[in-house]
């Protein structure tokens, strides 16, 4: 069995950042594919509730990752989050990656571009303030 630890944030979002985070993410996938935020899967395992616990890792990669192809992008989701994730095995097999029902990596690039533009909403906002 693998020692899971806390994901320690780079950049703290305040509560109503984070929602402004989730709801751009949330609006892209029903838009997507509505099934992508159904009751059902929200709840799934691999679904939109693991992606909001791991909402701070998400974000801090988004920001520290220059655009551009996407496998970046799922090189640092499966450092950061998959291997502090359950789901994940002890040899970094991942039974929902592998038959596409996780939702982070179902859907990374409306994931990483919904969170990219939030983040520069914020961002900006948080200059003029």
């Amino acid at each position: 069995m693998t020692t899971t630890h806390p994901y320690v944030p780079e950049f703290k979002l305040t509560d109503a950042e984070r929602e402004k985070v989730l709801l751009e993410i949330y609006t892209r996938l029903g838009q997507l594919s509505p099934d992508a935020v159904s009751a059902g899967q929200m709840e799934a395992r691999g679904g939109l509730k693991d992606l909001e616990r791991n909402l701070d890792a998400v974000v801090d990669i988004v920001r520290r990752t220059v655009p551009g192809h996407i496998e970046p992008y799922l090189a640092q989701f499966l450092e950061d989050i998959c291997n502090r994730c359950p789901n994940q095995g002890p040899s970094a097999h991942c039974p929902l990656r592998f038959s596409g029902t996780c939702s982070l990596f179902r859907y990374p690039e409306t994931i990483v571009g919904a969170t990219r533009d939030a983040l520069g909403e914020i961002d900006a906002a948080r200059r003029l303030s």
